[in-house]
């Protein structure tokens, strides 16, 4: 899977649909869906899914349902973690799983289980490291899963 920064240069000052909130800022969400479309064979670029308007609100929040890709599926977004749900995601190679964290402020994608099995292992589009997310964020309070078409 492609390792990506919000922050890259060639799209960190391309806006979220028709918002005017940038790829830099508040694109982790969507630098997110890229690596995931990477990760099941149909990459599409953070600049591709920010161009397609259907994909945000007007205020640039992403529209989970309306997400089209030709590789992957949304199969849902959970607002409260359920753990046992994102154990299995995380096992599954034809699932992925996007992780919401620090209070809801930003997502990050879902690698594996820490070895303490306390934490989680994730790819951070803050800058397209992988990182411990309780270690580098206060918690993980939802998720968002996906699925092979």
């Amino acid at each position: 899977m492609k390792h990506l920064s919000q922050y890259d240069p060639a799209w960190g000052s391309v806006k979220l649909g028709q918002s005017s909130l940038t790829l830099a800022k508040y694109g982790c969400t969507t630098s997110g869906l890229s690596m995931l479309t990477d990760y099941f064979g149909g990459y599409v670029s953070p600049p591709e899914i920010a161009h397609n308007v259907a994909n945000y609100t007007k205020d640039g929040l992403v529209v989970w349902e309306k997400l089209k890709f030709k590789t992957m599926k949304f199969d849902g977004r959970e607002r409260k973690l359920d753990k046992a749900k994102v154990a299995l995601y995380l096992k599954d190679p034809n699932k992925a799983v996007l992780l919401n964290v620090n209070d809801g402020a930003h997502w990050v994608v879902g690698l594996r289980k820490t070895l303490l099995g306390d934490s989680y292992v994730v790819l951070d589009p803050w800058g397209g490291v992988k990182v411990d997310a309780n270690k580098k964020y206060r918690n993980v309070v939802g998720a968002a899963y996906f699925s092979r078409k």
